[in-house]
């Protein structure tokens, strides 16, 4: 112990911070002033998401208001696959915030790394029915819009954090921490009848809507799509086998525009951001949230022209991250994540051709996904997210992509 200690009053120090901590200790909530939607209709599908306003009494004897975020289970007459899979997706994401996010925050003062977290306060939960959370907006952050796709500067930011959360997880799995057993699957997808209509669903409704308003032209695409639809299950599940351990990291399993907060510096940028929803994660490799993200939520154009340098973005983070946690097990380098990228471009298309037109579709409620199993495609997904005047040269130019490289 240094000798600059002597003759400190240990005790008297020791009050002080008592003392101190009394201020935000809680003892009785006072009232509930407001509870509201903490989101826009169409942008949660799995749970109902209030911000909730309370006057708290604390310990030292002051008065204050208080914001929160509770996220609980959708209540709903209906008994479906999806309603009795609800409980479980929040076990799952009460396990991420009470196991997986402390050994990620022990790692980073393991290596004095003062960076802010990139997951918001977790408070607690009730059962596996509902969770409390920290009211981000109350620090300046900003949810973002499902509408609104991201440039390449607020997506080079997110894929920058991706990979420095990717970096701790994969530290983690290297230590035994994290098991590679853990989290294998995509909660969601466990059910074989859900997880095939849940993909094959929107790629039906797609080929109706190119045939009846794209133009004639686009009727043989079309037909290709259609072939597609009895496949693609099989096919992402193939593509969900694990080829190469060395790129296995935790995946957030559901990273788009809506999951994500950032909180606005200036005007056109953003300092920093948060995860949200990890109800669907999964181990695998580090490509299943960089295509996600890039083919969800940022602008097509974006993608499209900048692909190569948003690839080298998440890289670079990747890399300079493993080394700061002093990885010592193997460092992806740029040409393992365009492998991987090019591996996966069936994913790519499914996803830009599927959630893309649905998450971005200017309708309130794109899809009812508690309809999945029992009601047709065109009675779940919304046609016209694929006839959005907006969508649908986007969806044009990736197609053609998809033709030229083979993939369908």
């Amino acid at each position: 112990m240094s000798t600059h200690s002597e003759g400190l009053d240990l005790k008297w120090l020791e009050q002080v911070l008592v003392n101190e901590s009394r201020k935000s200790k809680i003892i009785k909530i006072l009232s509930v002033d407001d509870i509201d939607s903490a989101v826009p209709t169409g942008e949660n599908y799995c749970s109902s998401i209030y911000r909730v306003k309370l006057r708290c009494a604390f310990e030292s004897g002051f008065e204050k208001c208080i914001s929160l975020i509770i996220k609980q289970v959708i209540t709903s007459k209906e008994k479906n696959v999806i309603i009795e899979l609800l409980p479980e997706i929040f076990k799952i994401e009460i396990e991420v915030y009470s196991v997986i996010f402390p050994l990620m925050e022990k790692l980073m003062a393991e290596f004095e790394d003062e960076r802010e977290k990139l997951w918001c306060h977790f408070y607690g939960h009730l059962e596996n029915q509902a969770i409390v959370f920290e009211d981000l907006s109350e620090s300046g952050f900003k949810t973002l819009r499902r509408t609104d796709w991201l440039s390449f500067e607020h997506s080079s930011l997110a894929l920058e954090n991706l990979a420095r959360f990717h970096a701790m997880s994969k530290i983690l799995i290297d230590r035994g921490l994290i098991k590679k057993t853990d989290f294998t699957h995509n909660s969601m997808c466990t059910d074989i009848e859900f997880g095939h209509k849940l993909y094959a669903g929107p790629l039906e409704v797609l080929a109706e809507a190119m045939v009846e308003s794209w133009g004639h032209e686009w009727k043989e695409v079309s037909d290709r799509i259609k072939l597609q639809v009895p496949l693609v299950s099989h096919k992402i599940n193939e593509l969900a086998v694990v080829q190469d351990d060395r790129y296995l990291v935790f995946n957030h399993g559901d990273l788009w525009t809506c999951n994500i907060m950032m909180k606005p510096e200036k005007s056109t940028t953003a300092e920093s951001l948060r995860f949200l929803d990890f109800q669907v994660p999964c181990i695998n490799t580090f490509i299943w949230d960089v295509i996600i993200f890039m083919f969800t939520s940022t602008h097509p154009q974006v993608r499209r022209r900048k692909q190569d340098d948003l690839l080298s973005v998440y890289q670079k983070s990747l890399e300079e991250n493993l080394r700061s946690f002093n990885c010592q097990s193997y460092v992806p380098n740029l040409n393992d994540v365009i492998s991987e990228f090019e591996r996966v471009w069936y994913l790519s298309f499914v996803f830009n051709m599927t959630f893309f037109p649905l998450s971005s579709s200017s309708k309130c409620k794109p899809f009812e996904i508690s309809k999945v199993l029992d009601h047709t495609p065109q009675e779940v997904f919304d046609k016209s997210a694929f006839t959005d005047e907006r969508l649908v040269p986007e969806l044009q130019e990736d197609l053609k992509i998809y033709i030229e490289k083979g993939v369908i």
